[in-house]
């Protein structure tokens, strides 16, 4: 949601967990695992991020996750839009997922472990319990719009539960509605034409491997290493170009593919960073050294302390 500079109030606009939002959540919980004080007995030294983290967890858990109504009954996250209501705003759900989204389940398995050499269930919180379940459900959702797709690769936008309209705009069914029980999440598109998406590009985004990878690191399970596995053949085989590098793809439900004629630069430094990392040594970069994307920061006592006036 976008910050007014001249009135230091927020605009009355989406709230959303995708693109202008992510990294504001990520670098919550981050900011606090990398600051660290010098007396061993004290721990990290900007509790205030660690605080605002729990509070931001609590307000999207409560308003921006939800449970689709098809077979698998996914947990998603929705969005926020902004309408009018006899004169009065309000917010009504959007029931769109961005894959920028797929960072947050390994977010919330790590803002649980902490850089803990273990993690003890029975010594979690109710928060934190229900931080790693909506975390490891999630998780399966981003994982599902690969598996789903007919080569295994993940579209930029996931609109669950959604029902195409001859408006070419999307509608919710509201609960109940039959048609939501067919499928758990589908690509809109317009009535008569397969080429006209929301989005179903595959532009080679991590953000799906990077939660694949910090779960896989937190529990040490091997479906995770399969499941990234299997995105790597997929790139492999769907992506790579025969004259070199790799190309975004237009529509993931269309053979033979068709390309864009670019290749983002976070392929290599944080897709393939991932998913090397997910095969690496686990001793090999502790996860509270990473930032947003996928740099490694040193951890060291910082000369200014934020929660202090």
């Amino acid at each position: 949601m976008p910050l007014s500079p001249r009135v230091n109030q927020f605009y009355f606009s989406q709230i959303r967990l995708g693109s202008r939002a992510d990294s504001y959540y990520e670098y919550l919980l981050k900011q606090y695992l990398q600051t660290v004080s010098l007396d061993m007995y004290k721990g990290k030294s900007e509790h205030v991020y660690k605080e605002m983290y729990d509070e931001a967890c609590k307000g999207i858990k409560r308003h921006l996750v939800k449970i689709s109504q098809g077979p698998k009954k996914l947990i998603h996250t929705i969005e926020l839009a902004p309408s009018r209501r006899d004169n009065r705003p309000e917010y009504r759900p959007y029931n769109k997922q961005d894959h920028l989204v797929c960072f947050l389940p390994g977010l919330l398995m790590l803002g649980v472990h902490q850089g803990k050499d273990e993690l003890d269930q029975k010594k979690m919180t109710i928060q934190e319990h229900e931080n790693w379940w909506v975390g490891t459900e999630l998780l399966k959702t981003c994982y599902d719009t690969y598996n789903s797709t007919e080569r295994k690769i993940k579209t930029i936008i996931e609109s669950i539960n959604m029902l195409l309209t001859k408006a070419e705009i999307i509608h919710f069914h509201p609960i109940g509605d039959p048609l939501s029980l067919k499928e758990d999440w589908f690509i809109k598109r317009s009535e008569n034409s397969k080429v006209d998406l929301l989005d179903g590009r595959y532009i080679l985004r991590p953000e799906t491997v990077e939660s694949i990878f910090i779960a896989f690191r937190l529990t040490g399970d091997a479906k995770y290493r399969e499941w990234g596995w299997q995105i790597f053949q997929s790139i492999e085989k769907h992506a790579k170009i025969q004259t070199g590098g790799y190309a975004s793809i237009k529509d993931v439900d269309q053979l033979p593919v068709v390309y864009e004629d670019k290749m983002e630069t976070f392929l290599l430094s944080e897709t393939f960073k991932y998913l090397y990392l997910l095969f690496e040594d686990s001793t090999i970069a502790p996860l509270d050294i990473f930032n947003t994307e996928a740099h490694l920061f040193p951890i060291f006592e910082p000369s200014f302390k934020s929660n202090l006036i």
